[in-house]
């Protein structure tokens, strides 16, 4: 009878141990770019549709304990805080306020201010307008978020608090996503984040993970998969260990499908050979 070997399971399982490595893609800067704009982006839209609780009421004022304020500024604030933490979410965009000329003086001395005049938005930038306005010394009065460009269509797509469905509305009631000709005039320029802060984060991480993995050894890792396996009374170490690894198991079963073709195929040339064949031609008995 042939048994199944479970070395050549434990044997998969340091290979890939061995084997495991974060990808150049996930290492590439673009790509944890990418990234960090694309949650940064979803999370703005987790509050699509919300609504003031009364006049200027909202839980982006009552974070910033400025209820009854002007709240699309402190929205983008709030969901930045949310994305990447307090300290980060600061520093990226040069700190917080509910008023449109701080926050643009804010990406101003960072170096993040474009005018919209020279500058093509970018997903993820803070966009700024000047509204219809009695104060004649504001340069901007409503903000939002930028979630896509179209250069084709000369369209940018936006996200924005305190908003309504008119084209221009800075002083709505609803977070929206809106929609305006590249060249608009209303549009007067874009904050783009410091995102190189949560970039190296993100990225020092990952290589603090991938030295974690390193430092622990596949002979190690090897000896933890075969005493859970010992210690596994209701089968639920070797459910999970089987479910995390499908390429080892699917590998394993391969191999043990090979062998036991392979044990098949002696088996049978054991079987026709001329004493095995004579023994056959007379019941198993032999004469001498």
């Amino acid at each position: 009878m042939y048994y199944l070997d479970f070395n050549h399971y434990f044997k998969g399982m340091k290979m890939a141990a061995n084997e495991f490595k974060v990808s150049n893609q996930e290492n590439s800067k673009e790509y944890i770019k990418d990234q960090v704009i694309n949650d940064y982006i979803e999370n703005l839209r987790k509050y699509n549709g919300y609504t003031e609780k009364g006049k200027d009421i909202t839980i982006f004022g009552a974070h910033y304990g400025l209820q009854g304020q002007f709240w699309c500024d402190m929205y983008v604030d709030y969901v930045m805080e949310e994305s990447f933490g307090k300290q980060n979410a600061r520093q990226m965009i040069g700190g917080f306020s509910a008023r449109t000329e701080n926050s643009k003086n804010n990406y101003q001395k960072i170096g993040g201010w474009n005018d919209s005049a020279n500058y093509t938005p970018q997903k993820g930038d803070q966009i700024f307008f000047l509204l219809p306005t009695k104060d004649k010394t504001r340069t901007v009065n409503h903000t939002g978020v930028v979630t896509d460009v179209d250069l084709e269509k000369g369209i940018v797509y936006t996200i924005e608090g305190n908003t309504s469905a008119k084209p221009r509305d800075g002083s709505g009631t609803t977070v929206r996503e809106k929609q305006y000709n590249l060249n608009h005039p209303s549009i007067k320029g874009y904050g783009t984040p410091n995102w190189d802060i949560e970039i190296k984060d993100r990225l020092d991480n990952l290589e603090q993970n991938e030295n974690t993995k390193e430092n622990n050894s596949p002979a190690d890792k090897l000896q933890a998969l075969i005493q859970g396996l010992k210690n596994d009374t209701d089968g639920t170490f070797a459910t999970k260990a089987l479910a995390e690894n499908p390429d080892v198991v699917a590998n394993f079963r391969a191999e043990q499908a090979e062998a036991l073709k392979e044990n098949r195929q002696q088996q049978e040339t054991a079987q026709n050979t001329p004493q095995m064949q004579e023994e056959r031609s007379y019941g198993g008995r032999s004469f001498g």
